[in-house]
């Protein structure tokens, strides 16, 4: 497990970088930037991502920890609906 507190100065000011057309984009393309702060093992990452608004269709293979600085996103797991705004946090668990 990490403590985030060191990251946070890093993350407050990253730079962010063009990572392009979001895949998983289910409608019209939304484009997405972002930066890494830390990688450990395992592919373990924690950064900063932004992206435009739209829909997109997410299948995870992985533990995904979302925390919301600003703006807004709707999280859809199968049949229900949680919108996230800023100071939100969500947690989710791979796909099976």
């Amino acid at each position: 497990m990490i403590t985030v507190t060191p990251y946070l100065a890093a993350a407050a000011d990253a730079k962010l970088e063009d990572w392009g057309p979001l895949d998983e984009a289910t409608g019209e393309p939304m484009r997405t930037s972002g930066t890494t702060v830390w990688s450990g093992e395992d592919g373990q990452e924690a950064g900063v991502w932004e992206c435009t608004a739209g829909p997109s269709r997410w299948s995870l293979e992985n533990n995904e920890f979302v925390h919301i600085l600003s703006g807004r996103m709707t999280v859809t797991p199968d049949g229900r609906s949680t919108t996230l705004s800023e100071s939100s946090t969500s947690c989710s668990k791979p796909t099976s």
